[in-house]
């Protein structure tokens, strides 16, 4: 009884870990999608772009109900900063043109259409802002993501709280919308 236990544990585990490690490719389960030859082509010229100061030439555009809303390149190298990403700059693009309406454009109507599948910032930064409609052309290697995934993990078994009561707190509390309520 307690191998047969132990047995199921173990192979849940390990399919557990399976699905840890691959769930970044159940793209591949979604087949292709088409994407209209002017956007390969407004892509092209915006990686190009990228390429004049030689910046990885990846580039990205934000539709809504498939109307252009944002544009982006890579620009880390053209403006020193590591944030300088194709995605990160459309949706920020984007958010310039919306202003603080572009929280309550309908998701379902977004996509961020890029050349490179996006890295774990870039994720996030869609995530946060709930695009829910990614499409991208080339995927990373299975290698490269497998080690990202990885360094993930070491993040999380490896990011330290500190102990500084009411810091942020105070700080939330000075802010006009605060995601957390005061104890008074």
């Amino acid at each position: 009884m307690f191998k047969s236990t132990l047995s199921k544990i173990l192979l849940g585990l390990f399919f557990g870990i399976l699905i840890l490690l691959f769930s970044n490719q159940f793209y591949r389960l979604r087949g292709k999608a088409e994407i209209p030859e002017e956007l390969k082509t407004d892509l092209k010229l915006l990686g190009e772009k990228a390429l004049e100061t030689k910046d990885v030439p990846v580039a990205a555009i934000v539709t809504y109900f498939d109307t252009v809303v944002g544009v982006g390149y890579n620009t880390v190298r053209r403006h020193h900063n590591f944030g300088g990403h194709a995605e990160i700059n459309a949706l920020s693009d984007a958010y310039n043109r919306f202003g603080d309406e572009f929280s309550n454009l309908d998701r379902s109507q977004l996509v961020l259409y890029t050349t490179f599948q996006p890295c774990d910032m870039c994720k996030g930064a869609i995530i946060q802002n709930r695009i829910k409609n990614v499409v991208f052309d080339l995927n990373k290697p299975i290698g490269e993501q497998l080690a990202a995934q990885l360094k993930s993990w070491r993040y999380e078994v490896q990011k330290k709280r500190f102990d500084s009561p009411g810091l942020q707190e105070s700080l939330f509390l000075q802010h006009l919308i605060t995601p957390i309520k005061s104890k008074a």
